[in-house]
């Protein structure tokens, strides 16, 4: 997703912790100079610090630090999932004998498209202080099948479509999320009640986008409705904190406020994209 991009900290020592603010020590630093290629370390913009300090470790260089066609023993590619549009451009440059993924914070399957044959691993660090240690956990253990996300029926209001649009184009492009959209899943002249009901019962998870608008909704409601009764896993994200009504009350929501409070290097769409990609990750546990 596009926006503007704040590098995450990874050593604890900025004092705009949890970003970036460009002092580390322990050796490394931002404006490290190349001095190997044996291993390449790609990482997407929010991880750039954890991409520098893990070539650092590994006596490499990170990708962005060298210009045109690079040829590297061992290529370590980082996503949180919200990046992979930033990373396609970079990675079509870059060609390693051996490759890595590490998906940090996200269901693997949002790499389901990056393609290279790519041993994949999952870091979830339970503290933003272990996203470090994490990683490295990841590279030394076993290596995760990239399962696909579960079929979803996203349920949200018309006024909420400029913003959700975007996010759902990519997560179909980059994920291969198979998603039902009321705004573009319907034919022309296809009868709407009936292909809301095919997909809401071939669907494996129900999201509901929250704001004052769907929760205001008659569709919305009753979407919601026959998803509980098809007894389908229920998340709901909220855009805008509105609180829910009675009948989607008993489900814990994700406030995207309040993610973003958590994850302040995200921007409002790549918190939308993150949030999503947790209530599917969730759903197919």
């Amino acid at each position: 997703m596009s926006g503007v991009s704040q590098k995450r900290c990874v050593c604890g020592r900025s004092a705009r912790f949890p970003l970036c603010d460009g002092s580390h020590g322990d050796g490394w630093e931002c404006a490290a100079t190349a001095r190997s290629v044996g291993t390449c370390v790609l990482a997407g913009p929010h991880l750039a610090s954890l991409g520098e300090r893990l070539a650092h470790r590994e006596g490499g260089i990170a990708a962005h630090r060298l210009e045109g066609g690079i040829t590297a023993e061992r290529l370590i590619v980082l996503t949180d999932g919200t990046d992979l549009d930033a990373l396609q451009p970079e990675l079509a440059r870059l060609t390693g004998r051996a490759c890595d993924l590490v998906v940090v914070e996200a269901p693997v399957a949002c790499a389901a498209r990056l393609g290279r044959g790519f041993r994949v691993h999952h870091a979830a660090p339970d503290d933003p202080l272990h996203l470090w240690r994490s990683v490295l956990a990841a590279l030394e253990g076993e290596v995760d099948a990239p399962a696909a996300l579960p079929r979803a029926f996203v349920s949200h209001a018309v006024a909420d479509e400029p913003v959700l649009q975007p996010v759902i184009d990519y997560l179909r492009r980059w994920a291969g999320a198979e998603i039902f959209l009321c705004a573009d899943s319907i034919a022309v002249g296809e009868g709407w009640r009936e292909a809301i009901d095919r997909a809401l019962r071939d669907s494996e998870v129900f999201v509901l986008v929250g704001s004052a608008a769907a929760f205001a909704s008659t569709y919305c409601a009753f979407e919601v409705g026959q998803a509980l009764a098809l007894g389908k896993p229920c998340r709901v994200v909220s855009l805008d904190g509105t609180p829910p009504p009675a009948f989607v009350g008993h489900v814990q929501a994700t406030d995207l406020r309040r993610h973003r409070a958590r994850r302040p290097w995200l921007s409002e769409g790549e918190a939308l994209v993150d949030a999503l990609l947790d209530a599917m990750g969730l759903a197919s546990r």
